[in-house]
């Protein structure tokens, strides 16, 4: 069949616990495989595409923004946040994620522990949510907005994107490590948008299922689940905490994402570095964390070597982490141990990190600097050897773009001794070299002499002859 990605149906039977699972494995797929693709009206997808934006986080640009600051806004497509597929084209709803054979029909068995009538609908709800959201035509919109570093959201989440595929398992599956505590979800969120940040999830999810079925069609034999490292140690990034709480909001809507669409993903994760306020976070998403999941989660403050090692070659652990005491832990999170916030506290924080952020964001070019030295794609694979922790997946404080625009309309002038640019504060006199004497960038002409210049007359002047 054409919308059946999998060819080995056979080994995902033989991966069968009981008999019972296989029979009813058989029936799942007899039934899925004779729903036909449903018809999506614009009024659903519409409705579809407004659940998962949420408007009030959504960045807006005003025409004073793009024509004084020269922060690049182009191409954010605010009105269709995902980049739909300029050409038109209805890709298919299918791939290594989701499709008709026998692995995803097992993925979804195991997700409802068996019962084929609720596994059904999860399967057929999933088709629906992938053809009303257009997921294939806006992943490959997004990746390429990502491939032209054009656009505002683009330069966002390629300079502040804290997760990917890192070195392999020992089954030769990529591994995910995301570095949450470098990350700045809300921020993300709050600039690039809500279905921006869950695409950049999903398209890196799709590619590793690419991987695991070559795998699987390799070894003639099923390999499903993927071993997930989240560190949790902020490594000098400041407001940890105002960071998790105020990311609480995107998580639940990724959680809800992938859950409904993408289950029985996970292999093995492992919560390394986590600060003992971690707790009251995890107490936040436990609810919402099925039980099969919750089991595959190990959470670490120190002693993470010898768990990870059952599933990662020694080689292929991030260099960083071969370390595993309480020590290292502590002493990358500064602000870790501060008391629990209350959701307002976290958010008004992070507003001021992002305000503060902002003012050097200019000044350091840490956006094209990041692209230029590092013109990989976020959801590629990446090993030990290759990786630069402060190049790839860097994480940060993500600055806000209102407040960027501010400071690009501000940074116009330069020291008229050396040369220094420098944004227009009440500094008198240039860090650098000390002189007193600045220089418009658009205007040659010094400041005294701008001065000593009569100034231009009024219509209302020139009109009275005063």
């Amino acid at each position: 069949m054409a919308d059946c990605v999998w060819t080995n149906d056979a080994a995902v039977f033989a991966a069968a616990r009981t008999p019972e699972e296989e029979e009813a494995l058989r029936a799942l797929l007899g039934r899925i495989r004779s729903i036909p693709v449903p018809t999506v009206t614009p009024e659903e997808r519409a409705a579809s595409v407004a659940a998962l934006k949420n408007d009030d986080e959504a960045p807006q640009t005003s025409a004073a923004d793009n024509a004084e600051g020269n922060v690049a806004t182009a191409n954010t497509s605010e009105s269709d946040p995902a980049g739909a597929d300029d050409t038109g084209e209805e890709l298919s709803p299918f791939s290594a994620a989701f499709d008709r054979s026998a692995a995803t029909a097992m993925r979804f068995l195991r997700a409802r522990d068996g019962d084929i009538d609720a596994a059904e609908k999860m399967w057929t709800d999933s088709l629906r949510w992938r053809v009303s959201t257009r997921l294939a035509a806006n992943c490959r919109a997004w990746t390429q907005e990502l491939d032209k570093h054009e656009s505002f959201a683009s330069r966002i989440v390629r300079s502040y994107w804290y997760g990917g595929h890192f070195g392999r398992d020992k089954r030769g599956v990529p591994m995910n490590l995301v570095r949450v505590g470098r990350g700045d979800p809300a921020g993300i969120v709050r600039e690039a948008g809500l279905p921006r940040f869950i695409w950049q999830y999903v398209i890196a999810l799709e590619a590793g299922f690419e991987r695991l079925r070559a795998i699987s069609n390799e070894r003639d034999e099923w390999v499903n689940g993927f071993v997930d490292i989240f560190d949790m140690g902020a490594d000098n990034v400041p407001h940890w905490t105002a960071r998790a709480f105020s990311s609480a909001s995107a998580f639940r809507a990724l959680a809800k994402v992938m859950d409904l669409n993408y289950p029985e993903r996970v292999h093995r994760a492992f919560v390394v570095r986590a600060p003992w306020i971690f707790s009251a976070i995890w107490k936040m998403f436990e609810p919402i964390i099925p039980k099969a999941t919750k089991a595959k989660i190990g959470l670490y403050h120190s002693k993470w070597t010898a768990p990870l090692s059952e599933y990662v070659a020694a080689d292929n652990f991030p260099l960083w982490l071969l370390e595993d005491s309480a020590t290292l832990a502590d002493a990358t999170e500064a602000d870790a141990n501060a008391p629990v916030m209350t959701a307002e506290e976290a958010v008004a924080e992070a507003d001021a990190a992002a305000e503060e952020a902002a003012e050097s964001y200019e000044q350091d070019e840490r956006a094209s600097a990041a692209a230029a030295a590092s013109p990989r794609r976020p959801h590629e694979e990446l090993t030990a050897a290759t990786f630069r922790p402060d190049v790839d997946f860097p994480g940060g404080v993500v600055p806000k773009r209102k407040a960027l625009q501010k400071h690009a309309r501000e940074a116009k002038r330069q020291c008229g001794q050396c040369g220094r640019p420098t944004v227009k504060t009440k500094r008198k006199s240039c860090k650098s070299c000390g002189s007193t004497h600045f220089v418009e960038y658009e205007d040659a002409t010094t400041q005294e002499q701008r001065e000593a210049e009569p100034k231009k007359r009024g219509w209302f002047a020139r009109f009275w002859g005063s």
